[in-house]
């Protein structure tokens, strides 16, 4: 992150300028979208010395905004006969969009963590994960080709690495877990995502109406199908490489033709099967 994000020049004078958008849950009638501060020089060095005193000024502004709208929520709760243990936080899109990218980036890390302790028990018992002990190895990712069905686990087993075949078994179960939550969020079940939804607003110290609870449910759902989207697209994009690098170092004698940037991973097997002479059925 850059050290002075909010420095910034301004059209029409010489001087530098401090620049920064209102967060979305502050912004509301009688309060600006943007707030400029001119640093009174033109010189970038002079204006990074005078940085500090003016992020404190804006800081300290919205903290005063915060209160103050804090006060007014809980002046209404309170007018409005609200039975509440806690004072209650309004889900506005501001807090939504922030507590989203951190279920995001929790996402990302259980399934880091996940790999992680998976990999150490199969190096520990290699000959458990071959058996399918540590992991499901995949069963069901069949496709057609001239009418008989081959899989890609089938076709990477033919000369198995254990690096390839277990990331491959861990994208296959990632992507079953993917498909259940698809089905889950289209039933508009979010059941299970509620102590996941009291977890994080526990540690951020947020106590939601039932209303807002439910909807913040709902969106970690969205969220989560969402990291795991982008993780199995990234790792879709790797074994790509594989079938092609597998194919072009198969023989140097045969001619395997480059795939065209972004084939699919069946286009690529079709390719290797078809140019290679080899059966379309793998055993």
């Amino acid at each position: 992150m850059a050290k002075f994000p909010y420095l910034t020049s301004r059209r029409g004078t010489k001087n530098l300028y401090y620049k920064r958008l209102v967060p979305l849950e502050l912004r509301c009638e009688g309060r600006p979208e943007q707030i400029w501060r001119s640093l009174r020089t033109s010189d970038w060095k002079e204006a990074e010395r005078t940085y500090a005193d003016q992020h404190a000024k804006i800081e300290l502004l919205f903290d005063q905004w915060r209160r103050k709208d804090s006060a007014t929520f809980n002046r209404f709760a309170n007018n409005s006969g609200w039975e509440t243990k806690a004072a209650v936080t309004p889900l506005t899109p501001g807090l939504l969009r922030r507590l989203s990218d951190v279920h995001y980036v929790s996402v990302y890390d259980a399934d880091f963590q996940w790999r992680g302790d998976l990999w150490q028990k199969v190096r520990e018992d290699e000959d458990a994960f071959w058996r399918g002990d540590i992991i499901k190895l995949p069963e069901d990712d069949w496709h057609e080709f001239r009418g008989k069905p081959h899989s890609y686990f089938a076709y990477l087993m033919e000369e198995p690495f254990l690096e390839d075949v277990f990331l491959y078994s861990i994208f296959r179960a990632r992507k079953v877990k993917l498909q259940g939550l698809q089905r889950r969020y289209q039933l508009g079940d979010s059941r299970n995502h509620g102590p996941i939804a009291d977890s994080l607003l526990r540690s951020k110290e947020i106590s939601l109406s039932d209303a807002d609870r439910s909807r913040f449910m709902r969106k970690l759902v969205e969220v989560e199908i969402k990291a795991l989207e982008d993780l199995t697209a990234g790792n879709e994009a790797s074994f790509d490489g594989i079938v092609e690098r597998q194919a072009t170092a198969e023989s140097p004698i045969q001619s395997v033709p480059a795939a065209k940037p972004g084939a699919l991973m069946s286009q690529l097997i079709e390719k290797y099967l078809d140019d290679t002479g080899r059966p379309a059925t793998i055993e």
